[in-house]
């Protein structure tokens, strides 16, 4: 609460300054790649992780204050659809296994964006709230999308860095594309899933032997694409003095 009380007064002092300012909320749809990092499973030559048959795509809403003509601050909230899949050697010959792990999200922003010469940059945070996460991973037991929620946390936190364009629009209207990158910052694994035997998600290559414990940070590069529509702006009126919202 005292943070978002400290970046409204930031903006209210924007205002005061007599930058213009006005708000817009968005469609935003994405798709790309995901990735859960593990550095046991990276060094484990058992192991090779598939980057590219894994695949996320999302869709949700963003609401922005837009002051000047180059700082934004968005909030956007997400639903999102992840997937990873590994491959790994079941010590039966040269049989392979896959381990797969679905997961989906509701993901919650908070980004600063500077726009400059019809591109932007943004930076910020993610906090993912989990709803389910499914394994197949058939010799480890794991049979048809097993619910193994309870070996995942309910949320972790993401770091986000994305970059984009605009495309096409209007006054009151934008169509931009752009591309961004999360990376966890806290693990995604529960207290039960690293006390498990075969700590998830790298299940069955440890068998009864102790490794390190080590944290499992999801990681997501998507394109975005985002439909903007201009809903007001503020100012000042001539009588008082006082920052109003007018609507367009």
């Amino acid at each position: 609460m005292r943070n978002t009380i400290l970046l409204l007064s930031l903006l209210v002092s924007f205002i005061d300054l007599n930058a213009q300012a006005w708000t817009d909320v968005g469609l935003k749809l994405g798709g790309g790649v995901s990735y859960l990092y593990n550095s046991n499973i990276e060094s484990n030559n058992i192991y090779n992780p598939k980057p590219f048959k894994s695949g996320s795509y999302n869709i949700g809403a963003k609401a922005g204050i837009n002051i000047g003509e180059h700082h934004s601050l968005n909030g956007e909230v997400m639903f999102s659809s992840m997937k990873k899949l590994f491959v790994y050697k079941t010590g039966l010959g040269e049989l392979d296994s896959d381990n797969e792990i679905k997961w989906t999200n509701i993901d919650l922003y908070l980004l600063y964006r500077h726009y400059r010469e019809g591109s932007f940059l943004e930076i910020g945070v993610m906090r993912s709230n989990v709803r389910k996460v499914e394994q197949t991973d058939v010799p480890a037991g794991l049979l048809n999308e097993v619910d193994v929620s309870n070996f995942y946390e309910s949320g972790y936190w993401s770091g986000v860095l994305g970059t984009g364009t605009f495309i096409a629009g209007s006054d009151r209207f934008t169509v931009m594309l752009g591309i961004r990158m999360h990376v966890g910052l806290t693990d995604f694994v529960s207290e039960a899933g690293h006390n498990n035997i075969d700590p998830f998600p790298n299940s069955n290559v440890s068998g009864s032997t102790a490794i390190e414990r080590v944290n499992t940070m999801p990681i997501l590069v998507e394109f975005m694409s985002e439909f903007n529509f201009g809903l007001g702006f503020f100012a000042k009126t001539v009588c008082s003095g006082r920052v109003k919202w007018f609507g367009s």
